[in-house]
C-alpha cells in the first residue's frame, strides 16, 4: 500500500521558516493538530483549515465580513460581523448573557466644565451626562442645556457646584420644575459641592430638577 505523507512541522518552525505552500499542498503543524492548504503565498499569510473553525486565530483587516461563528475570549457571536465598521447581525452570547441584535442608545461619558467666571454655563448632553464639579467665581446668569434625548426618550444629568466662599446664585432655566416648587439656595463655604439632578421626558422642554445634595 502506498504512504502518503503531508510536510509537517512544529507551529514555531512554520512560522519562522515561513515556507510558502505549493497551491493545494498541505502544511500539518505537529504540535497543534492544525494544518494549512497551500496556495502559493507564505505561511503567515495563509490561513487554518478549514477556515471557519480556526476564523478566531487571525486578523480580521478593515470592512472584512466574516459569516459564521466566532468564539474569542468566552464571547460566541453567531452572524455576520464587519470589523472596523462595527456592524453585528446575528445572536451573541456574552458572560452569559444572550442578546440579540444588541443596541446602544443614548450612551455618554462624564464631561468636565472649566471654571465659571462668567455668567454663561452650557450643559450639551452630546458630550456627557455629569457635568462638574464646576468652580463657581461667578453668579450664572444664563444656564443653558443642549442636544437633550429625543421626545419619549429618558435622559438626565448631573451638575456638580462647586463653592468659592462667596454667596453665589443660579439663574436656573424656566424649564427646570423643582421639586417642591422652590429653586434652592447654592452652598457658600468655600470648597463645598452642591449636586443636582435633571431629568427629561420631553426632548428637553421641561426638566424635573432635584437636589440630590448639597454643602459636600
Amino acid at each position: 500500500m502506498a504512504l502518503i505523507q503531508v510536510r509537517r512541522d512544529t507551529a514555531s518552525a512554520w512560522t519562522s521558516a515561513n515556507t510558502t505552500l505549493a497551491n493545494g499542498e498541505i502544511g500539518f503543524e505537529t504540535d497543534t493538530g492544525k494544518y494549512k492548504i497551500g496556495n502559493g503565498t507564505a505561511w503567515t499569510a495563509l490561513v487554518y483549515s478549514p477556515s471557519w473553525l480556526f476564523a478566531t486565530a487571525n486578523t480580521f483587516s478593515a470592512n472584512q465580513t466574516f459569516t459564521g461563528t466566532i468564539t474569542a475570549n468566552g464571547i460566541t457571536t453567531t452572524g455576520t460581523i464587519t470589523a472596523n465598521g462595527i456592524t453585528t447581525t446575528g445572536t451573541i452570547t456574552a458572560n452569559g448573557n444572550l442578546l440579540t441584535s444588541p443596541k446602544i442608545q443614548n450612551y455618554s461619558e462624564s464631561a468636565t466644565i472649566p471654571t465659571i467666571s462668567s455668567g454663561n454655563l452650557t450643559l450639551n448632553m452630546a458630550n456627557g451626562n455629569i457635568f462638574g464639579p464646576v468652580a463657581l467665581n461667578a453668579n450664572v446668569t444664563t444656564l443653558t442645556i443642549s442636544n437633550p434625548p429625543a421626545n419619549g426618550t429618558a435622559g438626565s444629568l448631573t451638575l456638580l457646584l462647586k463653592a468659592n466662599g462667596t454667596a453665589l446664585s443660579v439663574t436656573w432655566p424656566a424649564s427646570i420644575l423643582w421639586s417642591g416648587g422652590t429653586a434652592p439656595t447654592l452652598t457658600s463655604t468655600a470648597n463645598k459641592t452642591d449636586v443636582f439632578t435633571f431629568i427629561t421626558l420631553d426632548g428637553g422642554t421641561s426638566y424635573i430638577g432635584l437636589k440630590a445634595g448639597q454643602n459636600h
